[in-house]
């Protein structure tokens, strides 16, 4: 079988971190694709960091972008929409596309789940389907077209659960605060959501044991 080369968008957090441990099984070999943006807390940075050399990840690439004053920074937003950048998937995913396409690679990925696309319209499928033939247009006629793969959108969870639980002890290094301090505020939607996985993980891995 021929090994795929595809960067992945990598965040430092749960599903991010799933991704990657399911592609990596896919026969690929993978890069990671950081993405700073003013207000990105820095603890999820250095998640970042720490999980791309516990997983198999050929590199990190960093890129910053300026995008200004976050929708969220006045502090009025504590729901899901805190952490809500607007385009952000259609930002990131052409910065991906980029990359990949001068590194040569053949697709790009991401951690989105099935439940994104209720709070989030730049995550659903239809979403994903419009940017899948937006990408073949890369200014050259010459090249072929980047795929996108969502590789928890096509796993079982049943099947993502066994990844989670098989590496819980990495998941633990995750970052998912909104809010960008020395620790998780463990108040967030975003901190909340995290914490309620790591728990039905421990609850499993737990029952197994049994």
């Amino acid at each position: 079988m021929t090994t795929r080369r595809g960067i992945v968008l990598f965040s430092g957090g749960i599903d991010s971190t799933l991704a990657t441990l399911i592609l990596a099984n896919e026969q690929t070999d993978l890069v990671g694709l950081s993405i700073n943006y003013p207000g990105r807390p820095r603890g999820e940075v250095e998640a970042a960091k720490t999980l791309s050399r516990q997983l198999p990840l050929s590199k990190l690439i960093e890129v910053s972008i300026d995008i200004g004053t976050l929708v969220s920074a006045g502090g009025y937003v504590t729901n899901e929409m805190e952490g809500w950048i607007p385009y952000r998937n259609l930002l990131f995913w052409s910065l991906a596309a980029h990359k990949a396409k001068v590194l040569n690679l053949d697709f790009v990925a991401a951690g989105h789940h099935s439940t994104d696309g209720v709070t989030y319209d730049d995550a659903t499928i239809h979403f994903f389907e419009m940017l899948q033939s937006i990408l073949k247009y890369s200014g050259s006629t010459q090249q072929n077209s980047i795929q996108v793969e969502l590789p928890l959108l096509w796993t079982s969870e049943e099947r993502i659960d066994e990844y989670a639980i098989a590496n819980k002890l990495v998941l633990r290094n995750s970052w998912s605060c909104w809010r960008d301090r020395s620790s998780p505020c463990m108040t967030c939607f975003a901190c909340k959501e995290r914490l309620a996985y790591i728990e039905s993980i421990s609850r499993l891995t737990l029952g197994r044991r049994k």
